[in-house]
């Protein structure tokens, strides 16, 4: 059927910048209930913006960012709290 989104072949997380060393962590599950496991720089900070990247089926590239805030509540309290104890 043309018009229907096909899932993408990959999708990562990472608080770095794609390309810089990785494209990140890979989303493991099914398409509609996909999750991963990212773990947090030592340098990581509560205002921090995860990076997502989604590799298509034709080899295409898509890129978007998300504040860490948004991405993970939890995550940016407890770096506020705790994140330069880390460094």
């Amino acid at each position: 059927m043309r018009g229907l989104c096909q899932p993408d072949q990959a999708i990562f997380i990472s608080l770095k910048h794609p390309g810089s060393s990785a494209y990140g962590v890979a989303f493991e599950g099914n398409p509609y209930r996909a999750y991963a496991n990212m773990p947090v720089r030592k340098d990581a900070g509560p205002d921090d913006t995860a990076w997502i990247t989604a590799e298509g089926w034709d080899g295409s590239f898509h890129q978007g960012t998300i504040a860490l805030e948004d991405a993970s509540p939890v995550t940016a309290h407890w770096l506020r709290r705790h994140g330069a104890s880390m460094r």
